[in-house]
């Protein structure tokens, strides 16, 4: 299957190499108008999910523009949706020895997943990279921990902001996310633990005291509720912290 795979693009390759070279003998001295079809046949092969053929247009495109961030998302998804995951996860490692940022490729990778109509392709991808790159877990793992809480997945949320505290352990950002993950996995006294931790590094972290009051204040503690939505309400006057605060005096 995957051989047959293999071969496939190949043939795809070469014959999108022919029609290149042909179109070239006959065009004008200027490549600038072959270039901009080339790009429109990429562009149409992925909009029609012809993914062989997206991924050879792509491969030959890459070939003008080595370091273009855009082509090489393009790319990763053609080949990741024709069942070449190896050839998805090399193009990554290509980009990054063209100086294409790492952290910029994911982003533009994970759009051109939603458009390829792929829920699963980028969760995927990031997980097999983490096993071809080693040094990169730590940049992966930021970017799954930003997919999940995306995708509202509470106990992934959980697991990898867990991983990024072992590295961070007082990051507030990622203590909010561990946070989030135990509220939507239905564990408010877990959550309420991160709450206070924050709080005791940074007692004025607005977001964190309205949220642990609110804790306190639908657990019926009137005087922890007051005391932190009363310190809220100082840093930042609103009329949903003064109704709460009105029902608690």
């Amino acid at each position: 299957m995957l051989l047959s795979s293999h071969i496939a693009r190949t043939v795809a390759i070469a014959i999108a190499m022919v029609t290149v070279g042909l179109c070239c003998i006959s065009a004008t001295s200027d490549p600038n108008p072959e270039y901009v079809r080339q790009q429109s046949k990429a562009q149409r092969y992925f909009d029609e999910k012809e993914w062989l053929n997206a991924s050879a247009m792509y491969t030959l495109i890459l070939t003008r523009e080595p370091s273009n961030t855009a082509v090489y998302a393009s790319s990763i998804v053609s080949h990741y949706m024709s069942a070449d995951t190896i050839g998805a996860v090399t193009l990554m490692q290509q980009a990054m020895d063209n100086l294409v940022p790492f952290d910029s490729l994911l982003t533009v990778v994970q759009q051109r997943a939603m458009v390829a109509g792929s829920g699963t392709m980028y969760e995927n991808l990031l997980i097999q990279a983490r096993k071809c790159y080693p040094w990169l877990v730590r940049s992966i793992n930021g970017h799954l921990l930003d997919y999940y809480n995306f995708r509202n997945n509470g106990p992934m949320i959980v697991q990898y902001a867990g991983l990024m505290l072992e590295g961070a352990p007082d990051n507030c950002a990622f203590m909010r996310c561990l946070a989030r993950g135990h509220l939507l996995c239905g564990n408010m006294d877990s959550a309420a633990e991160v709450w206070h931790s924050i709080l005791s590094s940074d007692p004025d972290h607005l977001d964190t005291l309205i949220d642990l009051g609110t804790y306190h204040y639908n657990a019926g503690r009137r005087q922890e509720a007051l005391s932190l939505l009363s310190r809220a309400y100082q840093l930042a006057p609103s009329p949903y912290l003064a109704h709460l605060i009105s029902t608690l005096n």
